[in-house]
């Protein structure tokens, strides 16, 4: 089928550089430790919308890109009205700040305003659905839109 432009498939793979609750919390997504996964995280775009899905568990959110994707030495959070960097922020990841000064190892965040989250045990799972081994896919499944679409609410899934 044809890409609308706008969706994508993003694995939340979680180990000691990165957690559901910690992308929950402060808006975000992140991959990195490799050029690889920088390289797919330039791929979202301001207006872009994620589909958040951790390997092995299912679909746990949904929001939309607010900016690009920066290095995690480089990414702020709110944290009492205040905007701090992130690696002084309560991380449930013991080691997002790993590699943090190597332009092709460090943590690379993108930016989501979050339209709606689930935690693990709601996460949605279907036979069929569209999983990919890459940490950002482009998700043009209709199958896996129309789930996504009732799982979360949404009016509209091109």
């Amino acid at each position: 089928p044809p890409w609308n432009g706008t969706d994508f498939f993003v694995a939340v793979g979680e180990n000691d550089h990165r957690n559901w609750d910690d992308m929950r919390r402060y808006g975000f997504v992140s991959a990195g430790h490799g050029d690889k996964y920088r390289r797919a995280m330039s791929n979202l775009h301001v207006g872009a919308r994620v589909f958040a899905a951790i390997p092995g568990t299912g679909y746990v959110g949904v929001g939309e890109v607010v900016d690009e994707a920066v290095g995690v030495k480089d990414f702020t959070v709110e944290i009492d009205g205040q905007e701090v960097p992130i690696l002084q922020a309560p991380l449930a990841a013991p080691n997002m700040s790993e590699d943090a000064e190597s332009e092709e190892q460090s943590e690379y965040l993108a930016r989501i305003r979050w339209i709606d989250v689930r935690g693990r045990h709601e996460a949605l799972w279907q036979k069929g659905m569209f999983a990919n081994q890459n940490v950002v896919a482009k998700l043009r499944q209709p199958f896996t839109l129309q789930r996504l679409a009732e799982h979360f609410d949404l009016e509209t899934v091109e």
